[in-house]
């Protein structure tokens, strides 16, 4: 299990959650752009950061422990959401949150200071943790 099976399987996760939702927009790496001046809908982002990454054993093909977090941003219109932000920043929290996810486990959120103003929007911030193993 590397770490695009983890990832895989966080964005699946993500997508099958927004499919049916119209409140919110969902972006991704790699995905469709969004443009902060035209559409005022909240906009979901996430996205998966590596902290550690270590041997864990010292046979012939050892075991890597692999740690980091994925960081959700919730970015609301500044003066128009700010319930709305804490609201899916709840939600993306806990559907994230005590999971196994392509071989991966997460653990409860930590709630991130919220980004200052930038151009009208503001963020809302959560980091999952997440381990896994594999055999590289």
């Amino acid at each position: 299990m590397g770490s695009l099976t983890f990832r895989d399987a966080v964005i699946t996760k993500l997508v099958n959650w927004s499919r049916s939702r119209q409140d919110f927009r969902l972006y991704l790496e790699n995905g469709p752009t969004v443009d902060l001046d035209r559409d005022e809908r909240p906009v979901v982002s996430a996205e998966i950061s590596y902290t550690n990454s270590e041997q864990v054993d010292l046979n012939a093909q050892p075991m890597i422990r692999d740690e980091g977090s994925i960081l959700v941003t919730v970015m609301v219109k500044q003066m128009t959401g700010m319930r709305t932000g804490y609201q899916l920043r709840e939600e993306v929290a806990n559907l994230l949150q005590r999971q196994d996810l392509g071989g991966a486990t997460t653990q409860v959120g930590r709630k991130l200071p919220n980004t200052g103003e930038i151009k009208g929007w503001v963020g809302y911030r959560v980091a999952i943790p997440f381990w896994h193993y594999y055999i590289d």
